[in-house]
């Protein structure tokens, strides 16, 4: 059983009250739905008579199902308005201007002053969670947000000219096997992440899935890393210079190997470039770069 209960004293606008409390209340109600029914949700034992009524199982299951996916699609969606709420205090607090659902989820106007050498720059982020225990699932999201920094899916968030293109995905369920297959056993390593996002991120179909906006991006820049301590990189590019960046972060770190150094890592988040690397006419080759990690 779950209590909630909204301090008025501790925030004065009533309208915030009033959709904090409707929350709070839906939560409330579900979970005393499934106090009193939960004797339908489950089978408590092979021999009692329910178990042998086909009728019942299937029902039973198909209740359970529901109830899961319905708390996972919750869990998800109110975890993306607060992660997205997150990000935005981040840059808050760095004194830049934040927009919501203009250019992206989120999106970041970086003030650079009176710089006449650049144009104005700033982030274009499109955020996903994921809850689920499904591999699948997060290419799903990688698709979708890739297609999202298009434009194609609603014009208002098409990042402008000079933002940097974000796709932030936040991977909530230690189930979750990705970039690996539940099938796949062999060690994780920091090029299975990068091929997995090169893959789907340039998938493209129109309205579907996938990036193809290569020409507005600033070529070869993942050419141009630099590698410091603790895995940690240059990541960011020159002011002016414009490219698309896939993080992943884990809730629960996982064990990934740089093939390169041979050496293993807890990594709680993985930054990568896809990058525009020749272009020859309509001929565009791009592939990834991991541009910054963080480990335990």
């Amino acid at each position: 059983m779950i209590s909630i209960a909204i301090d008025e004293q501790l925030i004065n606008d009533k309208d915030l009250v009033e959709k904090l409390a409707s929350v709070a209340t839906a939560l409330q109600d579900l979970f005393d739905w499934i106090v009193i029914h939960k004797e339908d949700l489950t089978i408590e034992s092979f021999w009692s008579p329910e178990y042998q009524n086909p009728l019942v199982i299937h029902n039973s299951n198909q209740m359970l199902t529901r109830l899961k996916d319905v708390l996972t699609k919750s869990a998800a969606n109110i975890n993306g308005y607060h992660k997205e709420l997150f990000l935005a205090d981040k840059h808050i607090r760095k004194n830049r201007k934040i927009h919501f659902g203009s250019r992206g989820d989120l999106a970041v106007d970086y003030d650079l002053g009176n710089n006449p050498l650049v144009s104005p720059y700033g982030k274009a982020i499109q955020s996903k969670s994921c809850y689920s225990a499904a591999y699948g699932d997060v290419d799903e999201h990688i698709k979708k947000a890739a297609l999202q920094l298009t434009g194609e899916k609603l014009s208002a968030e098409t990042p402008s000219n000079s933002d940097r293109r974000i796709v932030d995905i936040s991977i909530k369920n230690s189930l979750n096997t990705w970039p690996k297959t539940t099938a796949d056993k062999s060690p994780l390593t920091l090029n299975d992440i990068v091929a997995r996002i090169t893959k789907y991120v340039t998938e493209y179909a129109q309205g579907k899935k996938g990036y193809n906006k290569w020409s507005e991006l600033t070529p070869k820049l993942g050419q141009k890393t630099t590698t410091t301590n603790f895995g940690r990189i240059n990541s960011r590019p020159g002011w002016g210079e414009i490219d698309l960046v896939v993080k992943i972060r884990w809730s629960h770190p996982r064990k990934v190997t740089d093939s390169n150094k041979g050496i293993t890592y807890n990594v709680t988040a993985v930054t990568v470039r896809v990058d525009v690397t020749n272009k020859q006419g309509n001929n565009i080759t791009v592939n990834g770069y991991v541009v910054r990690f963080l480990h335990q």
